[in-house]
């Protein structure tokens, strides 16, 4: 072949490519698929379900007569989110999207409380060990028939000093339906003579919570002449809130920050400065509501101010290898969790940035890793903290753990998922659970992908779909959810205590096909095409 053969040659391949991208881009029809009306429908229990369907079109040919719709999974009978599943085969063309239908009641239950309120307790009949234990409450519900396991206590008493305490006892039904009481406790000198408002410090909230717009606050007022009201101010401008009264010194209200604009802004409780003395553990910390992110600020005067900026993610994935420094977790004669917890987790990190994804791994070493204060601190509370900060802005957020027991015989995967956590959150997650299962060298029957409560300690399954309203039992799960608004998992790779899991597992190499099995279902949830290794 001549040069100026060649040449033309590649100028013809050019233009022919050319002329392809050309009509891929701008000539070629589009494909519209699109689901009608919401893609997530509420229904009442016992309610029928009317599908809105959906359309679909390649340029100007209409293909919805091409759509197969899939309505075996609904069941209105029974609370839960199920599944619509359209399917559209035209041509070359496969599609799927889905709708998720959330089948619940809007009934809330009811709650009793059990023994005195207030409860007077004298400061001079304590003794010297003596804790504070809530009688508690009762509920009943129109559909739960379990509404009891569900109750949660939070109180912080402390009967060997004089003051007011509140004990906050809430309870939700499957359907997240809500009812709360309140108990007042008051330590005090002498019970024949009690000041209750002396005891009081100031007008408090006791109790924060994350909603779909903003936050709930709930609290007491010193002041007979509280006008119920809180703000959100900057400078002299400020944005009121009704609160609503709930008997005694007690109020409640919710504050929508979807409308105002960027900023920090002061939280003012009757023109005052609003204070509160919630442990870390239950004070939010800054979350992501709609297309905003709301952190809460807290100085040493118990005072609050929140920031509310625009929604960005920092990182694609945050891994977290638990344990670390002198806590080593399970264990057995060849290694421990802490050092496999990590190598899995550097291993795992390395395959994801290979597909060009930003990942954040909270230890590299042999410490307690990244964590909100002093490094070396292993306090459950803050290593929560440090999960919930970094993974409430990361498209993906879990722990990598594996078990032991004395009973040896136990095997196999665990997953731990929140309780609260849908069937659209739960997508990613049901993927690895389910290619676990199918890979893993024991099959019994049992739950291995599950919530926790914490009160009881009960596993509850969510395979199911289920969604449950209850705090979780593991806190890096609880931390994250209640103080950051954002869900975090845990995967338990196998039990280092049973001799041929270990050897399945650990020394035949195993655990890096499931890593392998968990970073290919991350890798496509998050838009890439997955490289094996």
């Amino acid at each position: 072949m001549t040069k100026k053969k060649f040449v033309f040659s590649l100028v013809v391949i050019l233009l022919i490519f050319l002329t392809y991208l050309f009509y891929i881009n701008f000539l070629k029809p589009k494909l519209e698929f699109t689901i009608i009306g919401s893609e997530i429908t509420n229904i009442k229990v016992g309610d029928s379900f009317i599908d809105e369907g959906a359309t679909a079109s390649l340029g100007s040919k209409d293909l919805t007569d091409y759509i197969k719709v899939d309505l075996s999974k609904i069941n209105t009978t029974q609370i839960g989110e199920f599944e619509v599943k359209y399917t559209l085969e035209y041509k070359n063309y496969h599609e799927e999207i889905i709708r998720y239908v959330r089948v619940n009641d809007d009934v809330a239950p009811k709650l009793t409380l059990i023994g005195d309120n207030p409860y007077i307790i004298d400061i001079d009949e304590v003794e010297d060990n003596y804790v504070y234990e809530d009688a508690g409450a009762s509920a009943t519900d129109n559909l739960d028939e379990k509404i009891n396991d569900k109750i949660q206590i939070i109180e912080n008493v402390n009967p060997h000093r004089i003051g007011a305490y509140t004990v906050d006892i809430y309870v939700a039904d499957e359907s997240g339906n809500t009812d709360h009481v309140t108990r007042n406790v008051y330590v005090v000198k002498d019970k024949t003579n009690i000041n209750y408002k002396s005891l009081l410090k100031d007008n408090e909230i006791t109790y924060m919570a994350y909603t779909d717009n903003g936050f709930y606050v709930k609290g007491y007022a010193k002041n007979d002449k509280f006008n119920y009201k809180i703000a959100l101010c900057q400078n002299t401008k400020c944005k009121e809130y009704k609160l609503t009264s709930t008997g005694g010194y007690n109020f409640e209200g919710n504050i929508d920050i979807t409308k105002l604009k960027n900023g920090t802004y002061t939280l003012k409780l009757d023109d005052k400065n609003a204070l509160t003395y919630l442990e870390d553990s239950f004070r939010p910390w800054r979350g992501r509501i709609q297309d905003k992110m709301l952190t809460f600020n807290y100085n040493n005067k118990h005072e609050i101010s929140v920031t509310i900026e625009d929604f960005a993610y920092e990182y694609d994935i945050v891994i977290d290898p638990g344990h670390g420094g002198d806590d080593i977790g399970a264990y057995n004669d060849v290694t421990n969790e802490k050092k496999l917890n990590l190598l899995q987790s550097e291993y795992e990190k390395e395959r994801y940035e290979e597909h060009g994804l930003n990942v954040l791994l909270l230890r590299e070493d042999d410490s307690y890793g990244i964590v909100m204060g002093d490094s070396n601190d292993k306090d459950i509370t803050r290593k929560g903290i440090a999960v919930g900060y970094y993974s409430s802005v990361a498209k993906v957020s879990y722990s990598n753990h594996h078990n032991s027991n004395e009973v040896t015989s136990l095997s196999g995967w665990e997953i731990i998922a929140p309780a609260q956590a849908s069937t659209k959150e739960l997508k990613l997650i049901n993927t690895i659970a389910g290619s676990w299962q199918k890979t893993y060298r024991i099959s019994e029957d049992h739950i291995r992908y599950y919530a926790r409560n914490f009160v009881e300690g009960e596993m509850f399954d969510k395979s199911n779909r289920q969604m449950y309203y209850f705090n979780d039992y593991y806190a890096v799960i609880r931390i994250p959810y209640d103080c950051f608004n954002t869900n975090h998992f845990i995967f338990e790779g196998s039990y280092l205590s049973n001799d041929e899991d270990f050897a399945y597992y650990y020394t035949d190499n195993n655990w890096q096909n499931f890593s392998e099995q968990k970073i290919k279902a991350v890798v496509e949830y998050l838009g890439k095409e997955y490289i094996a290794p």
